[in-house]
């Protein structure tokens, strides 16, 4: 069939959108009458989607929606050509949710998604991985194309979800911790009970898990904090892989039977008299018990900080070569107010018993061992978070936390501070921020 003149196919188009497109009510397909007119008229809908008139816009996207429901694999390249628009990305992804279950297994289909994965930082390789999440075990095809994605960016959030959720591949598992920060609705709930189902191989993902239940204690969508619980319960223990492999174990922010809470961030170190203080901001508030030595420290993350880093800790009296310490992380639910991105307390096993009377004798010589002493610890800190921000789009970085912009570098460079709390039993912090922030 020739292409259609121009006054036709805008009544054509005009019949089939006679609808408004919304995210909550079913999509209907064309009526049968102009359902092989609508797919001969693919390319010139498409170009419509080009128009400068709004109206033709969306009547071109609602028609390609309805005809979507019929013969998705004719309709995604049309709208692959067009994802520069964020109205036809927005509703690709959406579609790409809500793909007709009898064409999940459409052979024809998942090769041309297949195809797209050949650009995977694109968005039209994002919402064909979008897509092949949603087809689920029958796009097994993919799988190949998929480790090849996170093979080369163990980060791709869509690819990973896909490829759990058609193959069970658990590596995955880099990809759906990335996916805590840059998945939204419906694929973020099923990113977090994909990490649930990885069970105990997921505990690098607990520390991700729990900064998100931080910022999604206000969100109207319950679901998400009923998963994330639910999420570490089956994940177990929780630790933090380090740029060598090692896997840091956190402690638990209450700690039983303490009647001081060393997992209590707000609060720093009891006094000689054993009453805390409370503190809102690491960065504006110390205190050091020591002898002439402790304090707190500001640097960016430049530099030799591996073969620097070590010898201003010896300076400031940290016990580094110790490895018996417990780990707290927080993440900060407001960075712009609180004034930091991510926190690790430090608490050795010297201070947990001595300090904060949180064990017995027979716990503290039973303490086991981190598998980095503390001063590889707080270097790979700050690798790990190095790692994580500067590999994140834009729009999730430090900036968008501290309000900085292209022309305010010094709230734009992610940076971090040390403390010493305490110099004689062994309590500091760690924590990333916006470097020079307010």
């Amino acid at each position: 069939m020739g292409s259609i003149r121009q006054p036709t196919l805008r009544k054509l188009i005009a019949e089939a959108a006679n609808y408004a497109l919304d995210r909550e009510a079913p999509i209907e397909p064309p009526p049968a009458e102009l359902a092989p007119r609508l797919i001969a008229a693919l390319p010139q809908i498409g170009a419509l989607l080009e128009s400068a008139d709004e109206e033709v816009q969306i009547q071109a996207l609602t028609t390609l929606a309805r005809v979507w429901q019929i013969d998705p694999a004719k309709v995604f390249p049309v709208l692959a050509k067009n994802l520069h628009h964020l109205r036809v990305l927005y509703w690709t992804r959406l579609l790409a949710e809500r793909l007709p279950e009898k064409h999940a297994e459409d052979e024809s289909f998942i090769a041309v998604l297949i195809g797209y994965l050949t650009q995977p930082n694109s968005n039209a390789g994002k919402v064909a991985a979008k897509a092949l999440a949603w087809c689920g075990p029958a796009a097994k095809a993919a799988i190949p194309a998929l480790l090849d994605v996170v093979n080369k960016d163990p980060r791709h959030a869509e690819a990973a979800l896909a490829l759990w959720r058609i193959g069970r591949r658990t590596e995955a598992l880099s990809g759906l911790i990335a996916g805590t920060k840059l998945l939204f609705r419906d694929e973020l709930l099923i990113a977090i009970q994909s990490l649930g189902e990885i069970g105990p191989g997921a505990a690098e993902a607990g520390p991700a898990l729990l900064a998100l239940r931080t910022r999604v204690h206000g969100w109207a969508d319950k679901r998400l904090g009923a998963a994330i619980d639910n999420a570490l319960q089956k994940i177990g223990s929780v630790k933090i892989r380090m740029p060598g492999n090692e896997m840091i174990a956190v402690s638990p922010s209450v700690w039983p039977g303490a009647a001081v809470q060393p997992g209590d961030v707000s609060q720093v170190v009891p006094d000689l008299n054993g009453v805390q203080r409370q503190i809102q901001d690491p960065a504006h508030d110390a205190l050091t018990i020591g002898r002439g030595r402790g304090g707190r420290i500001y640097f960016v993350d430049d530099g030799d900080y591996k073969k620097e880093l070590p010898v201003v800790l010896r300076t400031m009296g940290v016990r580094q070569d110790w490895d018996k310490y417990a780990v707290f992380v927080l993440d900060a639910t407001d960075p712009k107010t609180e004034g930091y991105v991510s926190q690790l307390r430090i608490v050795t096993h010297f201070a947990l018993y001595r300090l904060f009377n949180a064990m017995t004798s027979e716990e503290f010589r039973a303490f086991p061992a981190q598998p980095l002493p503390i001063d590889e610890l707080v270097c790979g800190f700050v690798a790990k978070q190095r790692e994580e921000w500067n590999s994140l789009p834009e729009y999730v970085r430090v900036r968008e936390y501290f309000g900085g912009h292209r022309s305010n570098r010094g709230k734009e460079e992610l940076g971090f501070g040390f403390m010493v709390e305490d110099v004689h039993y062994g309590v500091y912090r760690i924590w990333s921020r916006a470097w020079l922030s307010p």
